[in-house]
């Protein structure tokens, strides 16, 4: 048992050592194109292919872009999750 003790003093001073020596940072990595903000809406659709407007407006209420996204119900009743940017993956706030 005297054995068991002394190893297991020694794995924590060697546990000590080692998160002594290491030099944490933060993580500074980041998605410029990440949405500030994500918006859902649930609509009832009867089946066939559905065109929709998107628009999208500022804090005033002033529309700054717009999209158009194509859905296909193919029977009524199915769930379907539609996804849109008001920007393209490339844009980045500046």
């Amino acid at each position: 048992m005297d054995g068991v003790g002394a190893a297991l003093g020694l794995v924590g001073v060697v546990q000590l050592a080692l998160s002594a020596s290491t030099k944490p940072r933060a993580d500074t990595r980041y998605w410029d194109n990440l949405p500030d903000a994500v918006h859902v809406a649930a609509l009832t659709l009867p089946a066939g292919k559905h065109d929709l407007v998107l628009s999208y407006c500022d804090a005033s209420g002033q529309q700054v872009s717009e999209s158009n996204v194509s859905v296909s119900i193919p029977d009524a009743g199915v769930k379907r999750i539609v996804w849109a940017r008001s920007r393209t993956q490339l844009s980045t706030a500046k």
